[in-house]
Protein backbone atom coordinates (compact mmCIF):
# COMPACT_ATOMS: atom_id res chain seq x y z
CA UNK A 1 0.00 0.00 0.00
CA UNK A 2 1.27 3.46 -0.82
CA UNK A 3 2.27 5.95 1.87
CA UNK A 4 -0.54 8.26 0.71
CA UNK A 5 -3.19 5.56 1.16
CA UNK A 6 -1.74 4.61 4.53
CA UNK A 7 -1.84 8.27 5.56
CA UNK A 8 -5.49 8.48 4.52
CA UNK A 9 -6.26 5.41 6.63
CA UNK A 10 -4.26 6.86 9.52
CA UNK A 11 -6.28 10.08 9.35
CA UNK A 12 -9.48 8.03 9.54
CA UNK A 13 -8.08 6.12 12.51
CA UNK A 14 -7.05 9.40 14.13
CA UNK A 15 -10.58 10.75 13.73
CA UNK A 16 -11.98 7.58 15.31
CA UNK A 17 -9.42 7.85 18.11
CA UNK A 18 -10.46 11.43 18.83
CA UNK A 19 -14.14 10.42 18.92
CA UNK A 20 -13.42 7.46 21.22
CA UNK A 21 -11.36 9.62 23.57
CA UNK A 22 -14.09 12.30 23.62
CA UNK A 23 -16.72 9.65 24.47
CA UNK A 24 -14.49 8.31 27.23
CA UNK A 25 -13.95 11.81 28.66
CA UNK A 26 -17.71 12.46 28.60
CA UNK A 27 -18.34 9.26 30.57
CA UNK A 28 -15.57 10.05 33.05
CA UNK A 29 -17.05 13.52 33.56
CA UNK A 30 -20.52 12.00 34.17
CA UNK A 31 -19.01 9.57 36.68
CA UNK A 32 -17.26 12.43 38.49
CA UNK A 33 -20.51 14.44 38.54
CA UNK A 34 -22.33 11.50 40.15
CA UNK A 35 -19.59 11.10 42.75
CA UNK A 36 -19.66 14.84 43.52
CA UNK A 37 -23.43 14.85 43.94
CA UNK A 38 -23.31 11.77 46.19
CA UNK A 39 -20.71 13.44 48.39
CA UNK A 40 -22.77 16.65 48.57
CA UNK A 41 -25.89 14.71 49.58
CA UNK A 42 -23.96 12.78 52.21
CA UNK A 43 -22.46 15.97 53.62
CA UNK A 44 -25.88 17.64 53.76
CA UNK A 45 -27.37 14.54 55.37
CA UNK A 46 -24.62 14.49 58.00
CA UNK A 47 -25.13 18.20 58.73
CA UNK A 48 -28.89 17.72 59.13
CA UNK A 49 -28.34 14.80 61.49
CA UNK A 50 -25.98 16.94 63.54
CA UNK A 51 -28.65 19.63 64.10
CA UNK A 52 -30.24 19.71 67.54
CA UNK A 53 -33.45 17.76 67.99
CA UNK A 54 -36.47 19.85 67.05
CA UNK A 55 -34.55 22.26 64.80
CA UNK A 56 -36.58 21.02 61.80
CA UNK A 57 -40.38 20.80 61.55
CA UNK A 58 -41.76 17.36 62.45
CA UNK A 59 -41.45 14.88 59.60
CA UNK A 60 -39.37 17.22 57.44
CA UNK A 61 -36.06 15.71 58.52
CA UNK A 62 -37.34 12.18 57.93
CA UNK A 63 -38.61 13.14 54.46
CA UNK A 64 -35.28 14.79 53.54
CA UNK A 65 -33.34 11.77 54.82
CA UNK A 66 -35.54 9.39 52.80
CA UNK A 67 -35.04 11.53 49.71
CA UNK A 68 -31.28 11.63 50.34
CA UNK A 69 -31.15 7.84 50.66
CA UNK A 70 -33.20 7.35 47.49
CA UNK A 71 -31.18 9.86 45.50
CA UNK A 72 -27.90 8.37 46.72
CA UNK A 73 -29.09 4.90 45.67
CA UNK A 74 -30.12 6.21 42.23
CA UNK A 75 -26.78 7.93 41.74
CA UNK A 76 -24.86 4.87 42.92
CA UNK A 77 -26.77 2.71 40.42
CA UNK A 78 -26.14 5.23 37.63
CA UNK A 79 -22.49 5.41 38.60
CA UNK A 80 -22.20 1.62 38.34
CA UNK A 81 -23.80 1.69 34.86
CA UNK A 82 -21.44 4.45 33.79
CA UNK A 83 -18.53 2.41 35.16
CA UNK A 84 -19.41 -0.46 32.81
CA UNK A 85 -19.64 1.95 29.89
CA UNK A 86 -16.29 3.47 30.88
CA UNK A 87 -14.64 0.05 30.73
CA UNK A 88 -16.03 -0.50 27.22
CA UNK A 89 -15.03 3.01 26.13
CA UNK A 90 -11.49 2.51 27.46
CA UNK A 91 -11.19 -0.71 25.47
CA UNK A 92 -12.44 1.02 22.31
CA UNK A 93 -10.05 3.94 22.87
CA UNK A 94 -7.13 1.54 23.36
CA UNK A 95 -7.94 -0.16 20.05
CA UNK A 96 -8.23 3.21 18.29
CA UNK A 97 -4.92 4.37 19.73
CA UNK A 98 -3.27 1.14 18.61
CA UNK A 99 -4.66 1.41 15.08
CA UNK A 100 -3.53 5.02 14.77
CA UNK A 101 -0.04 4.17 15.97
CA UNK A 102 0.26 1.07 13.78
CA UNK A 103 -0.94 2.88 10.66
CA UNK A 104 1.50 5.73 11.36
CA UNK A 105 4.36 3.25 11.64
CA UNK A 106 3.26 1.45 8.45
CA UNK A 107 3.04 4.77 6.62
CA UNK A 108 6.55 5.71 7.75
CA UNK A 109 7.92 2.31 6.73
CA UNK A 110 6.20 2.53 3.33
CA UNK A 111 7.60 6.03 2.80
CA UNK A 112 11.13 4.80 3.61
CA UNK A 113 10.71 1.85 1.23
CA UNK A 114 9.40 4.12 -1.53
CA UNK A 115 12.39 6.45 -1.04
CA UNK A 116 14.79 3.49 -1.20
CA UNK A 117 13.11 2.23 -4.37
CA UNK A 118 13.36 5.68 -5.99
CA UNK A 119 17.05 5.90 -5.07
CA UNK A 120 17.76 2.40 -6.40
CA UNK A 121 15.89 3.16 -9.65
CA UNK A 122 17.80 6.42 -10.05
CA UNK A 123 21.10 4.58 -9.56
CA UNK A 124 20.14 1.89 -12.08
CA UNK A 125 19.14 4.52 -14.62
CA UNK A 126 22.30 6.60 -14.14
CA UNK A 127 24.69 6.04 -17.06
CA UNK A 128 28.07 4.49 -16.20
CA UNK A 129 30.67 7.00 -15.08
CA UNK A 130 28.17 9.64 -13.94
CA UNK A 131 28.30 9.08 -10.22
CA UNK A 132 26.94 5.60 -9.72
CA UNK A 133 27.65 4.43 -6.25
CA UNK A 134 29.71 1.32 -5.67
CA UNK A 135 31.54 1.32 -9.01
CA UNK A 136 35.27 1.68 -9.27
CA UNK A 137 36.79 3.50 -12.18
Amino acid sequence: MTPDRLEALRRLAETRKAADLAALEKLLRAERDCATEIEAIRATRAAELAEPFGASPPGALEARLRWADQRTAELSHRRAEIGERIRAARAAAAVSLGKDKALGELRDRAAREAARARLARAERETPPGEGRRGEFE
